[in-house]
C-alpha cells in the first residue's frame, strides 16, 4: 500500500475526496471554494503517486490559484504532478489539525517526510 492510499485511508471519515487535477493552470478552475486539504503528488519510480506536498486551506480554489510556490517549483521543473483535494465532511476536525495529523502521520508513522513541505 502507497503512503498516499494509507493517508486516504486514515483521513477517509473527516474529508469528501474531489476529482484529482493534473498540474496545470487550466485545471485549477475545477477545484471547489471548500475549506479542505489538498496534496500535490508525483509518480515515482515504482509506478505509485509519491506524496511531495501537503496543504491546508479555508478556500482550496484561491490558496492554489495564488501562485503556489510548490505549484510553480513543480512547474519549473516540468514535472508532471497532480492534486489531489479534500474537503471536510461535517466541521468535525479544522484544516489546520487535519493537515497536522497527515504530516505528523507520515513524518512518524511512516517515516516519510515529502520533499516541498518545509516544517511540521
Amino acid at each position: 500500500m502507497s503512503n498516499l492510499e494509507k493517508i486516504e485511508k486514515l483521513i477517509e471519515e473527516y474529508v469528501e475526496r474531489q476529482p484529482t487535477i493534473h498540474g496545470n493552470k487550466n485545471s485549477l478552475k475545477r477545484l471547489t471554494n471548500n475549506e479542505g486539504l489538498y496534496l500535490f503528488t508525483i509518480n515515482s519510480r515504482n509506478n505509485m503517486d509519491e506524496v511531495v506536498y501537503v496543504g491546508e486551506s479555508v478556500n482550496l480554489k484561491r490558496r492554489l490559484n495564488a501562485n503556489h510556490s510548490s505549484f510553480i517549483y513543480l512547474s519549473d521543473k516540468n514535472m508532471d504532478f497532480n492534486i489531489r483535494s479534500y474537503t471536510i465532511k461535517n466541521k468535525t476536525i479544522s484544516t489546520k489539525l487535519l493537515e497536522s495529523l497527515v504530516l505528523n502521520y507520515l513524518y512518524y508513522e511512516l517515516d516519510f517526510y515529502p520533499m516541498l513541505n518545509r516544517e511540521i
